[in-house]
C-alpha cells in the first residue's frame, strides 16, 4: 500500500521548498511575474492540498506546476523513479523528436509493427490537438525555450509513461488502448489505436542508417576518421562525447574539491564498473584512475589529426545532456590556447547565488574571502558572487580568470601535468568545425557548444532546448516528508548579454528542417549525413541546400 502524507506535513515540504528556492536560486521571480506572483502561487499550493493527504507520486505531480514558473529548465523535481519505468513505460509506443519548425515527428518505435510510422509527424492524441498538448505541458514543467518543451513533451517525458500521460490528458480513460492522429510524410492523417507500451527492448527501432559508425569500446567519448563520401581517404575526425559526466577529470576535480555530494561515490563506482566491466575498488582514488581521461584522448586525437594534415573536426554533441563543464576549457587550450580561452571565458557572465545550501557541497565550503572583489565587497551568505560578470567586476577581470583557471586545472592532475609542460598547447586547430546538436544537447553540452560557436564552427541540427541566457549550476536538496528531492539551479549564465533574441535560442547555421529529414529517409544519423553534405558543398564551393 502506498504511504500517505499528512496535509500537515506536506505543507512543511512546500514550505522547505520555497525557502530553498528563495535562498539559493539566483532568480526564481524573474520568469513567472515578479515576487508577488510568486507568493500568491505558494500559498494556492498550500491553500489547495487536500485534508486526506496525498501519496508520494500524488504530491510529485501536485508540484510540477509551481516549479514549471520559475520558467528554468534546471530547476524541477528529480524523476519519480516508480513512474519512470523504462521497461515498461505503459505510455505510447512511439519516441518523437522536434523538428526545426516545432513539430514532433516518429523518430523511432518500441516494435517492428510500427516501424512503418517513423517520420509521420504528431497532430492529436486522444482529440487532444498537438498546440494543446504543448500549452499544457508548458504548465508541467519549466523550459528554457520552446525545443526543451518540445524534447521533454516526445522524448523520454510526457507521451510516453502513463503516469505522466495521464497528467498531460486527463480525458485518456483508459490504461489499455490510446487514440493518435499522425500525418505521414505525404500529407495524409490517419488515426491509430495503439495498445500502451510493455515490455520494451532497448535500444528503440529507427530508420537504417547510411553511415554505420564503427564499433568504440568507449560508450561515451572517442573519435575515429570518416570519409566525406567523395573523397576515398578517410581524413575527417569525428569527436563523439555523449556526456560530461564520465571522464577522469571530472572526479579528479569533485574529489579535490572535497566534495560532498551525496551521490559523487556511488556514480564514481558505477562509472568505473561500465569501462572496466568489474566492481570498483573501495580506494575512490583507485577508482578514478581506473576512468578514462579526456586529456589522453584529445592528445591522440590531435596528434592524428596533425599527421593526416585533416580540416576538418566534426563534433557529435546530438546526445550530450551536460555534466562538469571542465572538459570545455581542456578542449579549447588543444584549439586555441590557453590566453585564449581565458579570453573566451571572459566574454560569458556568470552570477552565482551564495547560499548555505552551496556551502554545504564540499568539506570546505565556500571561501568567500577568495572571491576577487570580497575586499571590495566583504560578502556574507545569500549575496550574490558577481566576480565574474564583465559589466560589473572591476578591471583585474582576466587576472582573476586566470587564477581561478588556474586554480581548476590544478584539481585535475590528468590534465595539469599536461598544462605544466605546455606540450600541446594550441596543438592543432583545424579550418573547419563543425558541431552536431539535438534539443537534448543541454546544460555544459549546450555550453561546449557555444564556445566552439565563438572560434568559428558551424552547428548542423536540430535547435537546442538549452537557453544562453539561462540558470544552471544544479545542486539538490531532498524534502524531509515526502522524501522527494528537488534539482534547483545556483548560477545564472548569460553568453549573449548584448543579444536576448540570441540568449534564449542558438539558431544552428543549417538547421534540420523536416524537409531534409525527409530527404534523408528519417536516417538516425541525417544530421551526420547533412553536416558532411555541407563540408563537400563547402570544399566546391557550392552553397548547401538547406
Amino acid at each position: 500500500m502506498k504511504r500517505r502524507i499528512s496535509r500537515d506535513a506536506l505543507i512543511q515540504d512546500i514550505r522547505e521548498l520555497s525557502t530553498v528556492l528563495e535562498n539559493a536560486h539566483p532568480d526564481p521571480y524573474i520568469n513567472g511575474g515578479g515576487k508577488l506572483r510568486y507568493n500568491r502561487r505558494l500559498q494556492k499550493l498550500i491553500r489547495d492540498v487536500p485534508s486526506s493527504g496525498m501519496t508520494e507520486q500524488e504530491f510529485f505531480f501536485y508540484l510540477q506546476p509551481f516549479l514549471a514558473m520559475i520558467g528554468d529548465g534546471h530547476t524541477s523535481l528529480v524523476a519519480d523513479k516508480s513512474s519512470f519505468d523504462r521497461q515498461n513505460p505503459r505510455g505510447l509506443p512511439l519516441f518523437f523528436e522536434p523538428t526545426t519548425e516545432g513539430d514532433l515527428y516518429v523518430k523511432a518505435v518500441t516494435g517492428e509493427e510500427y516501424s512503418h510510422l517513423i517520420g509521420c509527424i504528431l497532430v492529436s492524441v486522444e482529440e487532444v490537438s498537438f498546440k494543446e498538448l504543448v500549452r499544457r505541458q508548458s504548465k508541467l514543467i519549466g523550459s528554457e525555450n520552446a525545443y526543451q518543451l518540445l524534447g521533454v513533451l516526445g522524448k523520454d517525458g510526457s507521451l510516453f509513461y502513463k503516469h505522466y500521460l495521464k497528467q498531460l490528458i486527463p480525458e485518456w480513460r483508459t490504461d489499455h488502448r490510446i487514440s493518435v492522429v499522425l500525418r505521414n510524410p505525404s500529407g495524409e492523417e490517419e488515426t491509430h489505436s495503439f495498445s500502451s507500451s510493455a515490455n520494451v527492448t532497448y535500444p528503440l527501432i529507427e530508420r537504417d542508417t547510411k553511415f554505420n559508425l564503427p564499433e568504440t569500446s568507449n560508450p561515451f567519448f572517442s573519435f575515429h576518421f570518416i570519409g566525406s563520401g567523395r573523397a576515398r581517404d578517410k581524413n575527417i575526425a569525428l569527436l563523439r562525447i555523449e556526456n560530461m559526466m564520465t571522464y577522469r577529470e571530472a572526479f579528479e576535480y569533485w574529489e579535490r574539491s572535497g566534495s560532498n555530494l551525496p551521490w559523487f561515490t556511488n556514480h564514481c563506482r558505477r562509472v568505473f564498473q561500465i569501462y572496466n566491466d568489474q566492481e570498483a575498488p573501495e580506494d575512490i582514488g583507485q577508482a578514478i584512475s581506473g576512468i578514462p581521461a579526456v586529456t589522453e584522448m584529445f592528445i591522440e586525437l590531435f596528434q592524428e589529426m596533425r599527421s593526416r594534415e585533416s580540416q576538418v573536426l566534426i563534433v557529435d554533441l546530438r546526445n550530450n545532456s551536460g555534466g562538469n563543464d571542465n572538459m570545455i576549457p581542456i578542449l579549447l587550450y588543444f584549439l586555441v590556447g590557453f590566453d585564449s580561452t581565458v579570453s573566451l571565458l571572459m566574454n560569458n557572465a556568470t552570477v552565482r547565488k551564495m547560499s548555505k545550501y552551496l556551502q554545504e557541497i564540499s568539506a570546505k565550503g565556500v571561501e568567500l574571502e577568495k572571491i576577487p572583489y570580497s575586499h571590495l565587497v566583504p560578502l556574507t551568505i545569500n549575496d550574490y558572487d558577481f566576480s565574474r560578470d564583465p559589466s560589473f567586476s572591476p578591471a583585474d577581470l582576466r587576472q582573476a580568470t586566470v587564477a581561478e583557471l588556474t586554480w581548476t586545472f590544478e584539481k585535475m592532475p590528468s590534465f595539469h601535468k599536461e598544462f605544466k609542460s605546455g606540450k600541446f598547447e594550441s596543438y592543432y586547430k583545424p579550418e573547419r568545425i563543425v558541431v552536431l546538436c539535438s534539443s537534448q544537447t543541454f546544460s555544459s553540452g549546450f555550453n561546449l557548444m557555444t564556445y566552439l560557436y565563438r572560434i568559428g564552427a558551424l552547428i548542423v541540427g536540430i535547435p537546442s532546448g538549452q537557453a544562453g541566457n539561462s540558470f544552471g549550476d544544479n545542486r539538490t536538496f531532498e524534502l524531509a516528508h515526502s522524501k522527494l528531492w528537488i534539482s534547483f539551479s545556483t548560477k545564472f549564465f548569460i553568453a549573449f548579454p548584448g543579444d536576448p533574441k540570441t540568449g534564449r535560442l542558438l539558431m544552428p547555421h543549417y538547421p534540420m528542417t523536416y524537409e531534409k529529414l525527409a530527404s534523408y529517409n528519417f536516417d538516425r544519423n541525417a544530421a551526420l549525413l547533412y553536416a558532411l553534405e555541407i563540408v563537400n558543398s563547402l570544399n566546391s564551393k557550392a552553397e548547401p541546400a538547406k
